[in-house]
């Protein structure tokens, strides 16, 4: 499973390496997702896909090591996602 082996890679090099790799991969997927607004070629699309395959791996990782459950962060998501939609809803009005 997969949960398995980015807990092992988490668990290897901790909290504070993985943080730090996080900021990483999300300044590629900045870089990525410039290049590809700027040209968009089918190698950029790739390396946007790769990245935030990157991304979402650390993400894990890192909340696995903050022992934070992912209704937590679902939650979260749910309340910026209806303020969003408010948002555009009241653009219109």
């Amino acid at each position: 499973m997969i949960d398995e082996r980015l807990n092992k890679i988490a668990d290897h090099y901790g909290l504070d390496e993985q943080l730090s790799m996080l900021q990483e991969e999300c300044a590629e997927l900045i870089q990525a997702s410039s290049k590809y607004k700027r040209r968009k070629l089918i190698d950029d699309y790739q390396h946007i896909v790769e990245e935030i395959a990157d991304v979402e791996i650390m993400i894990a990782q890192v909340k696995y090591l903050l022992k934070m459950p992912n209704y937590h962060v679902d939650g979260v998501k749910e309340e910026k996602i209806t303020r969003q939609l408010e948002r555009i809803q009241n653009e219109g009005q």
